[in-house]
């Protein structure tokens, strides 16, 4: 199976089967290493290489047979190596180098909760084990940047069970009342409900990032509303363009507000990100419409647009793979996917809007078997 335009099918199989590995789990090592190999990065490969062997050191620790990770690419500055993601089971997620985990990760891993059983557990909000885990690259290597913890409610929650998830995140790493009594997380509970995610950074401060998709009409408004009370560091740039074109167009952008809160001070920094998901779009050609939004609504320059396009011309793109045993009884399938996934555009009141695209990988493998 493919999705991409145009390929030769059995180049990229017999290209692909070195990579392969001999057991029947998935391998974040083997998807890195064909998403670099065969979707034609022939340039600057060594963007990769601390990636894979990250990969492979995870997965010595993570056995599902589905493995999900990505690339953050930043657009305004394409000589960047790209930031590497996985989604995993946290509780699970060790590494032996020692240095690349923080202080606090074991109350994530405490805290964290599996779904399975879920149906016997009271309603409310709870922090599932399953999430996406930033790495940075830096001189010395990949170190994780923080875990992007998602927050899933359970039948039906309300403010208590809110207070209560953020007791928890408060405990791992920040002082007592810091983020239980927050005004500006209570001003955005007022505003979206609770967070989808929370990203908590390693070394980063007393900062915390708080993520929440608006997909429909009314919550479009509300994601206006909220940036409005932003504008006020915006002396240069007006967002009255962007708040038409949401009110109107959200349903193909699907935005999702990404803030960071001070929790020191209290304050939410007139620095924002606001991810776009438009709508049916796995990649290959941008379309026009959201090319015309980034350059003449958002104000991106055409070269990160340009670095964009390049990246999810590539895309999307999977292959499946069969192998049959010496007697034909069952084979393996190894299915590879990558695609687009969003991108998300920085506002800054004193810089112009930067870009970052981000590209998601999939491999699962799995046993047939012929009666």
């Amino acid at each position: 199976m493919s999705f991409s335009k145009k390929f030769d099918l059995q180049a990229m199989i017999s290209r692909i089967n070195q990579f392969i590995p001999d057991s029947s789990r998935a391998s974040y090592e083997h998807l890195v290493r064909w998403y670099v190999d065969l979707n034609e990065i022939k340039s600057n490969k060594s963007k990769y290489a601390r990636s894979i062997l990250l990969a492979a050191e995870c997965d010595r620790y993570n056995y599902d047979p589905i493995k999900t990770c990505g690339f953050e690419y930043h657009n305004y500055k394409p000589e960047y190596e790209p930031d590497f993601l996985i989604f995993c089971n946290a509780k699970n997620f060790s590494c032996k180098q020692s240095n690349i985990t923080p202080d606090w990760w074991h109350k994530v891993q405490r805290d964290c909760v599996s779904e399975h059983g879920m149906e016997i557990r009271e309603p409310g909000l709870y922090l599932p084990c399953e999430n996406w885990i930033e790495f940075d690259q830096n001189p010395l290597g990949l170190t994780m940047a923080g875990i992007w913890q998602m927050i899933r409610e359970h039948h039906h929650e309300n403010y208590s069970d809110w207070l209560d998830i953020c007791l928890k995140i408060e405990n791992w790493t920040f002082p007592p009342g810091s983020i239980s009594k927050s005004e500006s997380i209570a001003n955005f509970y007022s505003f979206f409900g609770f967070a989808s995610q929370i990203g908590i950074m390693s070394g980063r401060g007393s900062y915390i990032k708080l993520m929440k998709e608006q997909w429909s009409l009314e919550q479009h408004h509300k994601h206006c509303e909220y940036i409005s009370t932003l504008q006020s560091h915006y002396h240069s740039y007006s967002f009255s363009k962007y708040f038409e074109f949401i009110k109107i167009h959200g349903n193909l952008l699907h935005p999702a507000i990404n803030i960071d809160i001070d929790i020191a001070k209290d304050c939410v920094l007139p620095r924002f990100g606001v991810e776009f998901y438009p709508a049916n779009f796995l990649g290959g050609d941008l379309p026009d419409y959201f090319k015309m939004f980034l350059l003449d609504v958002c104000n991106v320059d055409s070269r990160q647009i340009s670095d964009l396009s390049a990246i999810v011309a590539l895309l999307p793109k999977g292959v499946n793979v069969k192998n049959y045993d010496a007697d034909e009884i069952s084979r393996m399938n190894c299915t590879y996917v990558a695609k687009f996934d969003h991108v998300k555009v920085v506002f800054s009141p004193k810089e112009l809007p930067k870009l970052k695209t981000y590209v998601r990988l999939v491999s699962q493998y799995g046993m047939q078997t012929y009666e």
